[in-house]
């Protein structure tokens, strides 16, 4: 893996702790299946705080 991947997606996780700290977690989080398995690390922050991820289906944003 390279490092710039794995930098991109703990920005991401840091940037939702940041998120979850001022207003709170969600209970659903949709996720959609992003490049370089960023949308599997946030699915599995969401499982540490109980919340239930939503992936939707590829080429489909809204189901």
């Amino acid at each position: 893996m390279r490092g710039g991947a794995l930098d991109r997606r703990r920005r991401r996780v840091a940037t939702l702790d940041g998120l979850v700290a001022e207003r709170g977690a969600q209970g659903f989080l949709r996720v959609d299946n992003a490049p370089e398995f960023v949308a599997g690390s946030v699915a599995s922050w969401a499982s540490e705080l109980g919340v239930t991820s939503w992936f939707t289906d590829p080429g489909s944003l809204w189901r």
